[in-house]
């Protein structure tokens, strides 16, 4: 293939690059934003949550910290459950998600929830193990 061709080729895929539609409650009361976000196979939710924060809205509030499940930071509801964004990847061929703050917790902003009972218990299961 020739690098005219090439080129060509990349152009023709970029307009046809696949969108998803993601909407987020915000921190304002009955606020909410929808964001067209180019995806990526394979991409993790959290994955979308950083495209979104980097290409589109840098005040998206949203936590995240091992990218391993382990710190349990990234949880958002999703789906009718909550999940860790780390873990959860999104689907082929899905066009649309709704992401939410994670239920059964007070929302601090936006996607941001309190964590001390999440930390609590995880210090607790660190000293059992560690003992």
């Amino acid at each position: 293939m020739s690098d005219v061709e090439a080129r060509s080729r990349r152009s023709e895929m970029r307009g046809s690059e696949k969108k998803v539609r993601v909407t987020i409650p915000r921190s304002d009361l009955g606020a909410q934003n929808t964001f067209e976000v180019d995806r990526t196979d394979p991409m993790l939710l959290l994955d979308l949550l950083l495209a979104i924060q980097r290409r589109h809205d840098p005040s998206l509030a949203f936590r995240y910290s091992c990218r391993v499940a382990m710190c349990n930071m990234c949880g958002v509801h999703v789906d009718g459950g909550n999940v860790l964004a780390c873990r959860v990847p999104l689907e082929a061929g899905r066009d649309e998600i709704r992401v939410e703050p994670m239920q059964g917790a007070t929302v601090v902003r936006d996607l941001i929830v309190e964590t001390d009972q999440f930390v609590d218990e995880w210090v607790q299961d660190v000293d059992r193990w560690s003992q």
